[in-house]
């Protein structure tokens, strides 16, 4: 019996003739600002019926159906997996929904391209890499497939950008050349200039990125972890440090550190509690029934938790984060405990550091080491235990130093509730008012008055407040450090953090500290 091809095949071969469809063109990205809400009646996977084609059109399909799956949405994974530069099994085919396009575009506007307005069965897909998702409209066969928009993350990004890229190369291992990058879309691991696969769970509305992306301006480095390029979500490029503040190299680091850690985990397929490790500290015993413990990591993460059911976990300021580095740097690995002697309830203190350094650790440095992990232990205890009028508090402390920074001296001086002696022996022409005084200290008897770079609750204050430490940054966004007075060179590293008391005078919070002084 003799077989006739169906009209519809005919009118196609005339539109391509007379240029009003262009099967080989290529898919254009055209970013839109939201995607397309999805229909109710998307064909549920991978249990849809393959499509059915006509017989006598053979070999129409780029890509052929497979487990239920139509061939447009294979064609459609195809092509983002292509532009994405990952593997297939890293794209996800989430909804496949039937669509009558109301032109053989497709629905997708694009003035480089002539239309036949002609309505187009096809179907819209959505495709997900990592936490972003992305809708193809295509005909019904595959053979014309156009992304219509990427992804729309709270972190502001429509289009796909990078926030950072770490690189590490070592010649001498089984992996040659390293390579993990995060973007609005997801976090990607894989050899140098190879296809990356996704990194799942990694969020840039989470920490630490979410930290990241608020407060650091692009840079790039090299660390002691390998090369650490991040470009936030600006359109800055490295070298523009404005308006934003200037991670410390301890800070850079701690990013390299992460981005490391990270690769580690996704390239074992498993995560490693002593994985990233910088130290561990624990304290046992004592009348009180201390059981906490810590541990330190070398992205600058800090989890403490005792068996009172305390599970906080911190993230290490600039100056901390210093410290953490040098110790870790310049000893040995350190091995060391020590229980109280002849005392029934002695308290039993253990700590651990692989440290990668060439000195051993004497006993002040331990004692430092010590010092540290209590002392974050004791503010993570502290902040669990206290109620909205800490976050009151710590409110007044932050208007206090943006009062004095902008100039504002009558509202810094409604905030401040401590001492007047010295500054008023600096300007005895001023009598009784106190914001002409702060303004004589901030711009000219030597009162640094910075905005705060980060305020860490710190304690209890004996007067029924609260006491802080707090950083600050300079003008130029990096962190400001108090030297050593008056040309003493005797080695003694400068000073980072500063401890501010709040306190409820007169039914305010009231801060009863200057700020930093520089001769």
């Amino acid at each position: 019996m003799k077989k006739y091809l169906p009209v519809e095949f005919f009118f196609a071969i005339f539109l391509m003739a007379c240029g009003q469809i262009s099967p080989t063109a290529a898919p254009q990205y055209t970013p839109l600002a939201s995607l397309v809400p999805q229909e109710t009646d998307a064909i549920p996977l991978p249990t849809a019926a393959p499509q059915v084609l006509p017989s006598d059109v053979p070999d129409i399909l780029p890509t052929p159906a497979s487990e239920g799956v139509p061939a447009p949405a294979l064609a459609a994974r195809d092509d983002l997996a292509a532009r994405l530069n990952v593997g297939l099994e890293q794209v996800e085919i989430s909804a496949i929904t039937p669509k009558d396009w109301p032109d053989s575009c497709l629905g997708i506007i694009d003035p480089g391209l002539s239309c036949a307005a002609v309505v187009t069965p096809g179907y819209e897909i959505v495709l997900s890499v990592g936490t972003a998702q992305y809708r193809y409209h295509t005909d019904s066969y595959g053979r014309s497939t156009r992304l219509f928009s990427g992804p729309k993350l709270s972190t502001g990004g429509e289009q796909n950008r990078t926030i950072l890229e770490w690189t590490s190369f070592d010649p001498q291992g089984p992996s040659g050349c390293s390579a993990f990058s995060v973007s609005t879309q997801a976090a990607f691991w894989g050899l140098c200039g190879q296809a990356q696969q996704v990194v799942p769970g990694i969020d840039p509305t989470q920490e630490p990125l979410k930290h990241w992306i608020e407060s650091f301006a692009p840079f790039e480095m090299d660390t002691p972890s390998g090369k650490i390029k991040y470009y936030g979500l600006g359109d800055r490029s490295p070298s523009d440090k404005s308006g934003v503040i200037v991670a410390s190299g301890a800070e850079q680091r701690s990013m390299a550190e992460w981005a490391k850690l990270q690769f580690e985990v996704a390239q074992a397929g498993r995560a490693g509690a002593a994985w990233g490790l910088a130290f561990s500290y624990s304290r046992q015993g004592g009348i009180a029934g201390f059981c906490d413990d810590v541990a330190v990591y070398l992205d600058g993460r800090a989890q403490i938790t005792n068996c009172k059911g305390l599970n906080v976990t911190m993230y290490l300021s600039a100056s901390e984060l210093n410290q953490l580095y040098g110790w870790f740097d310049a000893f040995k690995t350190v091995d060391y405990s020590h229980t109280d002697p002849a005392t029934a309830d002695a308290i039993t203190i253990f700590l651990a550091m692989p440290g990668q350094g060439q000195k051993a650790a004497d006993d002040a440095a331990i004692r430092a080491i010590v010092e540290f992990a209590a002392g974050l232990t004791n503010q993570a205890g502290f902040s669990t235990q206290v109620g909205p009028e800490l976050s009151a508090a710590q409110q007044a402390l932050e208007d206090y130093f943006k009062a004095l920074h902008s100039g504002d001296f009558i509202l810094g001086a409604k905030l401040y509730g401590g001492p007047t002696d010295g500054i008023q022996t600096w300007n005895p022409d001023i009598k009784d008012n106190l914001p002409a005084l702060l303004e004589r200290a901030c711009k000219q008897n030597g009162l640094v008055c910075l905005l705060p770079r980060s305020i860490r609750y710190h304690g209890p204050d004996s007067r029924t407040g609260y006491q802080f430490l707090v950083e600050f940054n300079n003008p130029d966004g990096s962190l400001f450090t108090q030297g050593p007075c008056c040309g003493d060179d005797s080695g003694v590293p400068g000073i980072t953090r500063f401890v501010f008391a709040v306190v409820p005078l007169n039914d305010n919070w009231q801060v009863m500290d200057l700020p930093p002084y520089v001769p």
